[in-house]
């Protein structure tokens, strides 16, 4: 069926950026991901029940952009159109306009009321509640309110790629979905007063962490579901909750965002998820949790974290896209400084360590250390500077502001050709790499590393104290 022509013509692949009508700050991208079908970053958009077919998907900026008459044709009259009553309010509608960029916005937001408390279960319990399920149209009224549909008037407050400064005080957004997940905490190589004897060693992932719920969805680690492939969640065991990263290869964690933002890129199939624990069992201590895991999966080839390319290395035809990250156990200083020296070498990022018998927590624990010789935070972007000389015409470096909403820095280092023609928006937050902090407390020689969607803002990294 022939579909009315749009308000605004996009070419299949093409992305635009509009803003919202009621915060000036915001923006969100929008794609043609096909011939029939448009995304949008917006939150309405990404946690529509997935019973809804990604080619019939709307929401009120792709309705704005393309018109209601083709909309109506495309997805049926009213889809994406809260079904709460707006409160009435004396403005002006205007369309959004297209920006000049196409990069895509994925910074994150607080929500505009607070929203009902989500209770988790313990590790190992039998079921969570961690489905975005139910009818739209529903779950967009009562006691469904956030779960599937966010309405219209809570859209902009709610969506996680708010371009806001950070309030003096931080309030934790509700999570959508899956579970608190274990997280690191820093390991002192300087003052060496833990000794790591007997502790497992991993390589530290570049990739983008990912939870799956048993069931049928892999959520971030702020609880918001992927737009996952069925050909990549096929593929994930029922019955059994996994923690790990989704990965391509080293030193591709950009790229790896970008691919985990689009359903319907056919990289999907680049990646692997690499495993290195199973919150199911999380009751158990680590050694039994890494013994289920590997009489549930292959072992990843050694090489993975080091490659360039995670799907070669693993091919599908022998084992799924599930692997498990390999672990030793650490004999001392000298084995610690010496794998992480090989795994530097190599191009890794660092070394995890983990605490022999320990249980799953859910919660930022020192049963599991990051083990690094640089910092890693994330800051937002509010400028674009212009290049210079062969950068002219591009993006010289990001204008960036650290976590207290006020000491900016730019970050040039890091950026590629591509991304300087396609920065990260205003107002999206990144993640940069650097050695130091200066006395004026800014970050010394940083580098980019990728565009965040799943984090909730700017984030200073945690330095260790210098002894006097």
């Amino acid at each position: 069926m022939a579909l009315p022509t749009p308000q605004y013509a996009l070419a299949v692949g093409e992305t635009v950026v509009v803003g919202s009508k009621t915060d000036d700050d915001k923006r969100y991208t929008i794609e043609r991901m096909d011939t029939n079908a448009y995304s949008c970053t917006c939150m309405a958009w990404r946690v529509v029940s997935k019973k809804t077919a990604v080619d019939v998907r709307t929401c009120k900026h792709i309705r704005d952009l393309l018109g209601d008459e083709h909309e109506d044709a495309r997805c049926g009259k009213g889809a994406g159109v809260a079904k709460k009553p707006s409160k009435k309010k004396a403005s002006t509608s205007v369309p959004p306009v297209p920006s000049g960029s196409r990069g895509m916005s994925t910074s994150a937001a607080g929500a505009s009321s607070e929203p009902p408390k989500r209770t988790y279960a313990e590790p190992g319990a039998k079921k969570r509640s961690v489905k975005v399920r139910g009818p739209p149209a529903k779950q967009a009224q009562g006691k469904g309110k956030g779960k599937a549909v966010i309405e219209e008037d809570e859209a902009d407050e709610n969506d996680e790629n708010e371009a806001a400064e950070a309030p003096p005080k931080k309030k934790a957004k509700a999570r959508l979905g899956g579970i608190e997940l274990l997280l690191a905490k820093k390991f002192d190589l300087e003052t060496k007063k833990q000794d790591p004897t007997g502790w497992w060693i991993s390589e530290k992932l570049d990739g983008v962490r990912a939870y799956w719920d048993g069931d049928s969805t892999l959520w971030s680690r702020v609880g918001n579901p992927f737009d996952a492939p069925s050909s990549f969640t096929s593929r994930l065991p029922q019955g059994h909750e996994l923690d790990g990263e989704l990965f391509i290869g080293r030193d591709r964690f950009d790229e790896t965002s970008g691919i985990v933002r689009s359903r319907l890129s056919p990289r999907w199939a680049d990646l692997r998820y690499m495993v290195f624990d199973i919150p199911s069992q999380g009751s158990k201590p680590f050694e039994a949790r890494l013994a289920a895991l590997d009489k549930l999966f292959p072992g990843a080839n050694p090489e993975t974290v080091t490659a360039h390319s995670a799907a070669e290395l693993n091919p599908k035809e022998e084992g799924g896209v599930v692997r498990v990250v390999e672990h030793e156990k650490c004999d001392g200083w000298e084995h610690l400084l010496n794998r992480l020296e090989e795994v530097k070498a190599k191009g890794g990022e660092g070394l995890m360590l983990r605490e022999p018998k320990s249980k799953y927590v859910n919660k930022r624990s020192t049963t599991l250390l990051k083990v690094k010789t640089f910092y890693d935070a994330e800051a937002r972007v509010v400028s674009h500077e212009p290049g210079k000389g062969k950068y002219a015409g591009l993006v010289g470096a990001l204008e960036c502001v650290m976590e207290d909403g006020k000491t900016k820095f730019s970050v040039g280092s890091g950026l590629t050709d591509e991304r300087r023609a396609n920065p990260p928006p205003v107002g999206s937050v990144v993640t940069y790499r650097f050695q130091e902090l200066t006395k004026a407390g800014i970050p010394r020689f940083p580098t980019f590393v990728g565009e965040r969607f799943d984090v909730e803002g700017p984030k200073d990294a945690v330095l260790a104290r210098r002894a006097e």
